[in-house]
């Protein structure tokens, strides 16, 4: 990987766990300028506009997160909260149940979702 998109990486992760959300934002976006496409910065740019209330592009940037990588359970339960803050209750629930059955084990959730779930 090319040194500018770690250090971009590396600058816009470390900006996002500290809560400085606008610089996050810049430096994903000049990420994905350079058309290099992570989907867990789309998780944690979606992450950002929910915070922020702008739900259409936190569904499309969880929407990207997923088309990158399908099994990105945190990115799904991000899209069905998202998806339910907007009426979109179908969607929600039909993304939910996506991720719960993608689970490793037939019928069981996995740690990580029972967790995100019991936060919400």
């Amino acid at each position: 990987m090319d040194l500018e998109i770690n250090a971009l990486l590396k600058l816009g992760k470390d900006c996002f766990e500290n809560k400085i959300y606008e610089d996050a934002l810049k430096h994903f976006i000049a990420i994905i300028k350079k058309n290099v496409h992570f989907a867990d910065v789309y998780n944690m740019m979606g992450l950002i506009y929910h915070e922020h209330g702008k739900f259409t592009k936190a569904q499309e940037s969880f929407e990207k997160a997923l088309k990158l990588n399908p099994n990105y359970t945190e990115a799904a339960l991000n899209l069905a909260v998202t998806y339910n803050d907007i009426g979109k209750y179908k969607e929600a629930k039909d993304t939910y149940l996506k991720a719960k059955d993608s689970t490793k084990e037939p019928g069981e959730i996995d740690g990580f979702v029972k967790g995100k779930l019991a936060n919400m």
